[in-house]
């Protein structure tokens, strides 16, 4: 029981850190397609 939970947990952290990289890679896409945006609306 204790090990299933333990592996349980390893596999939430595993888990989480994926979701982080994620919005992490989402948060950079937002950034390019403003600053493109932002480009090109001053022209």
């Amino acid at each position: 029981m204790l090990e299933k939970l333990l592996e349980l947990q390893q596999q939430l952290i595993e888990y989480d850190k994926l979701v982080r990289q994620e919005i992490a890679n989402i948060k950079l896409n937002l950034d390019e397609m403003s600053k493109l945006y932002n480009q090109i609306t001053n022209k």
